[in-house]
């Protein structure tokens, strides 16, 4: 699941308008997902923060820790949020005895991540236009295409197939395209988007089949994308299931700072 962290014409933002993720993070999702980024995320990023901050953006979001109109680009657009979530989750208790981790993350990490889910952001510094290095979030973007969309025979697999097939990890790997899709396409992004495609297994099943109509693994290559504008382009087919409709900037999206974000 997602090798860039980890290897991880129906808009689902107001379709799932708004049911619980609980069916699709459940305890069991969450410590698969969390024990990954703990053991293998974090100290597998210590000089890549476009990947620490998608590891901060799925922590928080299998805990379903915020909801409501947050923004999904509390941690994206500020990498200090993302150093404490991302320290946090290296404080948490080995993985060794999974209920005392599980359990554990949901009484620790779970208030941090709606504490900071909360707070107002912008993309003054970071962004897919700035403070980030856009080759690697080409190639994260075509690493977790990859593990959504190829199938276990492509060649770079290298014989280990390695996909984004359980529930918890299609949700999280969407949502992460789906952070770069917005962003490069200068639009808002609520957090309850990206948690409504964890409503349902049904529903994740289509964010996956959705994802890999729009972009056929073979045929778009995002690593080849040197621009947040042509990754906007290329993206653009994604929005609708995004969530992603308005500029940012635009009014009503707590977290969202529209005097500082207006920077184009």
């Amino acid at each position: 699941m997602l090798k860039s962290i980890l290897s991880t014409a129906v808009s689902f933002g107001a379709v799932c308008a708004l049911g619980s993720p609980a069916e699709v993070f459940s305890d069991s999702a969450i410590f698969e997902g969390l024990s990954h980024f703990k053991d293998f995320g974090v100290p597998g990023t210590v000089e890549d923060p476009v990947n620490q901050a998608m590891i901060a953006d799925g922590s928080c979001r299998l805990l379903n820790a915020a909801s409501g109109d947050e923004t999904a680009f509390a941690f994206w657009y500020n990498q200090e949020s993302t150093k404490e979530v991302i320290s946090a989750l290296a404080g948490l208790p080995s993985t060794s005895k999974p209920s005392n981790f599980t359990l554990s993350a949901k009484r620790d990490l779970g208030p941090l991540c709606k504490r900071l889910q909360k707070k107002a952001v912008s993309e003054t510094d970071f962004s897919c236009r700035r403070g980030y290095d856009f080759t690697t979030i080409a190639q994260s973007m075509s690493n977790w295409h990859r593990a959504l969309c190829a199938s276990a025979s492509e060649s770079s697999w290298e014989g280990e197939f390695d996909p984004a097939y359980q529930p918890q990890q299609v949700a999280l790997t969407a949502g992460f395209m789906c952070l770069i899709s917005c962003d490069s396409n200068k639009k808002q992004l609520p957090l309850s988007a990206l948690q409504s495609f964890a409503e349902s297994v049904s529903v994740v099943e289509e964010v996956k089949k959705n994802t890999c109509t729009a972009f056929p693994w073979g045929q778009i290559d995002f690593s080849a994308v040197s621009s947040a504008d042509a990754m906007g382009a290329l993206t653009y087919p994604l929005l609708e299931m995004c969530g992603c409709a308005r500029s940012v900037g635009g009014k009503g999206l707590r977290g969202a700072a529209p005097e500082q974000s207006k920077v184009w």
